[in-house]
């Protein structure tokens, strides 16, 4: 029985795919919270943009920016898109927000509530666009419909998005994806 419940919680808590949809799940929501919450007050957040030297059309792009990546990360579509808008409107956080510790806060608390946290957002979307989306997501459905799901009998792995077990090609003799896909 111990053996069964341990067995369980390995395979759940080695899931690359979960792991990568709590990911996105909760980038993508803090992203759309931030967006609505502009949104919901565009006078202010145009007058707090003019307030760091930027126009009001810039106010509109980054709030525009803030809710298309959080939407591109919730359904797990074109990861590097949504990578390249938060990593933009991080710099731009960190410029204009954080810059040289206007608040005049000891070194510790400017880094963790100013620009550290902006570091740690846009770091995370680039490990989601560098490693994909996983298996629950828009793309890898995509992908499936296209080319049609192959699962690796090893590793359980969906060849429409590219094996990870590192030696498929010795249990299916095959290389590349297109000879997995063909399968």
């Amino acid at each position: 029985m111990l053996h069964g419940i341990v067995g369980k919680c390995y395979r759940w808590c080695h899931n690359k795919s979960l792991g990568l949809l709590v990911l996105r799940l909760a980038l993508g929501a803090f992203f759309i919270g931030h967006a609505v919450a502009k949104f919901q007050n565009l006078p202010a957040t145009v007058e707090m943009f003019q307030g760091w030297g930027f126009g009001a059309f810039w106010a509109y792009l980054a709030t525009g920016s803030e809710l298309l990546a959080g939407l591109l990360l919730v359904l797990g579509a074109f990861l590097w898109i949504a990578a390249a808008l938060v990593v933009v409107v991080m710099a731009v956080a960190v410029y204009a927000v954080t810059g040289p510790n206007p608040m005049g806060q000891p070194p510790l608390l400017h880094y963790i509530f100013g620009w550290g946290q902006n570091a740690v957002f846009a770091a995370a979307a680039l490990a989601l666009a560098f490693t994909g989306a996983g298996r629950w997501s828009l793309a890898a459905w995509w992908m499936r419909r296209r080319s049609g799901s192959v699962e690796c009998r090893e590793c359980k792995s969906d060849h429409g998005m590219g094996c990870n077990c590192g030696s498929c090609s010795e249990h299916h003799g095959m290389s590349s994806r297109s000879e997995m896909s063909a399968q």
